[in-house]
């Protein structure tokens, strides 16, 4: 498709047209670097033995804002280099176009409407998240329209999930993934340091799976989070409710699914390296009978990649978790966490699931529900503005459901080391 070609285009133009009378012309970009270790891929389920590989990534982009409208136009390129299984669509694209589109205010600029191709993340990024762990970013084309005043913040938005592929200037939309609907953010009631957000956001797809049938499904996904902080506690609260139907080569199923989600933190500010103590809490449902025309499991839509730890192996699908987090501050630069998942599937006859919704390993009604005890380690330092440092250990356990479908399951190790320079 030429929808890509088409933005650029049109940025061109407003580039070449508006330059002369823009009252703030900024440039900008980013480039990262990464080594990357993962040995017994998925417990040696995927792949045994060590996977070293390195990805680059670089990003340059140019934004112009005038009187009546502000153009943006991003370009990307992201490599992978040495991985045993090749390269994957989410790490490698030689050369095409992030973000492109243009903003009109309406209202005072109380109103703004952006067309284009952007990068979307709504709230925690529980449902739509832009990847950031990955090499390429997720995209969407589309159009949001933003509404924003001292207490709330409301955004309508409707788009296409942008296609990741890996040559050049080559990237279309993939109009089987839509995406719809409203997110909005308000101060909560009766001075409550917290925000809340309520929204509905439908998502229709013809790839629609559950363990064993494809099919098209549209979902309808109502949600509500709060979020805030005071003194030293921190929270996040959100919880999904969804609705829709799947449509299979055979009958009908009707989508009844749902999510509970939340983390709660204290940082003990008046001791030596502030350390702050959390627990994240969250809960998924499964497919409790593949049989019935009810379809149980959660979707979440488009999440960011590294939904529990970097490893990523692991997806909010059919699950409960408990993951404590420690984090310590050594310097104002360096910081260091050291956190726990404990994962268990929610019903048993339902199966694992990576952060993209596929299937990892089937369910099995009469195994047990423990999947995997990853503990990380991740250090961080920021010695200067656009400059980040980090290293992260992951060692991922399997536990009784993975060992009881492969005998032979091995624990993962992961080795992350990374350079990012912002400018």
């Amino acid at each position: 498709m030429i929808w890509p070609d088409r933005l650029s285009c049109l940025a061109a133009l407003l580039f070449a047209s508006g330059a002369a009378h823009a009252s703030d012309t900024e440039f900008f970009g980013h480039l990262r670097e990464r080594a990357t270790l993962i040995d017994n891929s998925l417990w040696g389920t995927e792949r045994k033995g060590e996977d070293w590989f390195l990805t680059h990534r670089y990003h340059v982009g140019a934004s112009i804002a005038g009187q009546n409208v502000t153009a943006l136009v991003e370009v990307t390129g992201a490599f992978q280099h040495g991985a045993k299984g090749g390269d994957s669509p989410v790490e490698e694209n030689r050369l095409d176009i992030n973000r492109a589109w243009v903003e009109i205010p309406f209202a005072d600029k109380a109103l703004r409407l952006r067309i284009g191709r952007d990068e979307w993340k709504l709230g925690s990024q529980r449902l739509v998240g832009w990847r950031d762990g990955t090499n390429v970013h997720r995209r969407f084309n589309g159009a949001r329209l933003t509404a924003t005043g001292n207490s709330y913040d409301i955004q309508l938005l409707a788009g296409f999930e942008a296609e990741n592929d890996p040559g050049i200037l080559d990237d279309s939309l993939i109009d089987n993934r839509a995406l719809w609907g409203i997110y909005s953010t308000f101060d909560a009631p009766l001075g409550l340091p917290s925000k809340v957000d309520l929204y509905y956001l439908g998502f229709d797809s013809d790839r629609g799976i559950n363990q064993t049938l494809a099919g098209q499904e549209r979902r309808h996904s109502f949600g509500v989070r709060l979020a805030g902080e005071a003194d030293d506690w921190d929270w996040d609260l959100e919880g999904v409710w969804q609705a829709g139907h799947f449509q299979p080569d055979g009958p009908r199923q009707k989508i009844r699914a749902w999510t509970l989600a939340g983390i709660a933190g204290y940082t003990f500010s008046g001791l030596p390296l502030s350390p702050r103590l959390a627990l994240s809490a969250n809960v998924a449902s499964g497919d409790r009978d593949p049989t019935d025309r009810t379809f149980g499991a959660f979707n979440a839509l488009f999440p960011r990649g590294s939904y529990f730890s970097d490893l990523a192996h692991l997806g909010p699908r059919n699950f409960y978790n408990f993951n404590p987090y420690l984090t310590l501050n050594l310097t104002e630069e360096l910081k260091v966490t050291a956190d726990m998942n404990m994962f268990w599937r929610y019903a048993r006859a339902d199966g694992v699931y990576s952060p993209s919704g596929s299937l990892v390993l089937e369910g099995d009604p009469n195994a047990p529900r423990h999947v995997d005890t990853s503990t990380s380690f991740n250090l961080e330092y920021q010695p200067r503005n656009g400059l980040f440092l980090g290293a992260i250990y992951t060692r991922a356990a399997p536990k009784a459901f993975v060992t009881a479908q492969n005998t032979d399951a091995r624990t993962t190790h992961f080795v992350e080391l990374t350079l990012r320079f912002d400018f």
